[in-house]
């Protein structure tokens, strides 16, 4: 990052801004330790957030387009003055681009039967939501990583990481189409088969269980939520003890045969 900034300068910019996805401490970090930097728009906490760490400015403005961030500063003699940092929310005042509406509106005209064509049903709630999705066992966890075990037959267990669950809220008992599926998972992530044994499978497991921040840990209050490497299980049971060291907080409570 340093011999990034120092190019740029080299080349007589005038104002540095990085774009970045790896949240808020981590934005820190990289105020203090790379010089040159005026500016981090950072995200990933799904924060509204402004602070100055130094003489750099990071700014965060939420998650899923609910706000708009705006920065607004004087920029003098290679400095920037006055900075202030405003959010407005993108409600139903606020109108559709229509250069970008009329862009899409073929493409929404196309899948629009498609996307609403109804694949199943479910006789109760699915819970997506990101605090639970991302720090607890959820039904709905539960039932992507099952549905991922039925469809590779010789597999023992299936692994989901959360983060690639999305939606954030409670999806209502009844019909499932297509674009409640493409809301709950919109990446195009790979289902994969691989071998491993149980040493490595225990790590793995470790690893989803340092994903989890609780009072007494050395994260900020502030900071506090789950993290996206939370592993959604079918296959196994497991017992994750946060009392313990890392890596020894996992304990399988059954066999795998």
């Amino acid at each position: 990052a340093q011999k990034a900034v120092d190019s740029l300068l080299k080349e007589k910019c005038d104002l540095i801004i990085a774009l970045t996805h790896i949240g808020i401490e981590l934005d820190r970090q990289l105020a203090k330790k790379i010089a040159g930097i005026d500016i981090i728009v950072g995200g990933h906490d799904h924060q509204y957030f402004y602070e100055t760490c130094g003489n750099t400015i990071i700014v965060q403005d939420g998650a899923r387009g609910e706000y708009l961030g705006v920065l607004r500063f004087t920029f003098t003699d290679g400095e920037i003055v006055n900075p202030t940092w405003e959010k407005i929310l993108l409600d139903s005042t606020v109108g559709y681009e229509p250069k970008i509406r009329h862009l899409i509106a073929p493409y929404m005209a196309k899948y629009k039967d498609r996307l609403g064509q109804v694949i199943g049903k479910s006789s109760l709630g699915l819970d997506a939501r990101k605090d639970v999705v991302r720090m607890h066992e959820s039904n709905l966890g539960n039932f992507i990583a099952d549905s991922w075990l039925a469809w590779f037959t010789h597999a023992d267990i299936a692994l989901v990481n959360s983060g690639a669950i999305r939606g954030d809220k409670v999806y209502p008992a009844g019909p499932i189409s297509y674009l409640t599926v493409n809301e709950i998972i919109p990446f195009r992530n790979e289902v994969v088969s691989v071998e491993m044994n149980g040493t490595d499978l225990k790590q793995l497991l470790e690893i989803s269980a340092s994903a989890l921040r609780v009072q007494g840990d050395e994260c900020p209050d502030n900071s506090r939520a789950g993290s996206g490497g939370f592993f959604q299980v079918a296959g196994l049971r497991i017992t994750i003890d946060l009392s313990k060291p890392s890596f020894c907080a996992v304990y399988l409570e059954r066999g795998i045969s």
